[in-house]
């Protein structure tokens, strides 16, 4: 798996992704991938030295993503998605490794996301 910047033609990639396996998963309404548009653009245009957002990619396909940023004094994560078919190999953790490096690479000694009670797995990899 190779992280890599994100480019502005991941942003369509990224909030069908999320509209599709959130939808597929876990009986997200389709006006969940508008929500996640909405939250995109917001973080893209919002003015942060220490936001960053990656896509994670393996033999030349996305598989995930993950970002971070500056709210209320700690970093916050978000956007964080992996492909079903990258899943339990361990790379959820390599997703969040540079991100937390980043973070504290600006002087955060706190992270925090806001997730879903559904998201079982997840809940236990951001522990």
């Amino acid at each position: 798996m190779i992280l890599r910047a994100f480019a502005p033609s991941d942003r369509d990639w990224l909030i069908a992704r999320h509209r599709s396996l959130y939808g597929a998963e876990f009986g997200f309404t389709p006006d969940f991938g508008d929500s996640i548009a909405d939250k995109l653009d917001a973080f893209l245009a919002r003015p942060d030295p220490a936001k960053r957002l990656w896509i994670a990619e393996e033999t030349g396909q996305r598989i995930g993503s993950i970002a971070v940023s500056s709210r209320d004094g700690s970093a916050f994560l978000n956007f964080v998605l992996l492909e079903p078919s990258a899943r339990g190999r361990g790379l959820g953790h390599h997703l969040m490794q540079p991100a937390l490096d980043h973070a504290r690479s600006h002087g955060f000694t706190r992270a925090r996301l806001e997730t879903y009670s559904c998201l079982t797995a997840a809940r236990a990899l951001y522990r």
